[in-house]
């Protein structure tokens, strides 16, 4: 969502990433869980909005986000 409204916001702005991402898990099996997802998919894609500005290198907040992600231990 975030290299498509960087890419073009005029065919996918931020409100329609949001909206889109409020869409995805509506019909949950566990309502919690569900929320928490779409609660830290919008943050995220607000984070990488923010880290990387109007002006500046879309990619920085995308490999520093890879960089730093550690898997959980299942």
């Amino acid at each position: 969502m975030y290299l498509m409204t960087r890419f073009d916001p005029r065919l996918f702005g931020a409100e329609e990433a949001e909206d889109f991402a409020s869409a995805i898990f509506a019909r949950p099996s566990s309502p919690e869980k569900s929320a928490a997802i779409r609660a830290y998919i919008i943050s995220r894609y607000r984070q990488f909005l923010t880290e990387g500005g109007s002006g500046g290198d879309w990619k920085e907040p995308l490999l520093g986000f890879l960089r730093e992600y550690q898997l959980p231990n299942v």
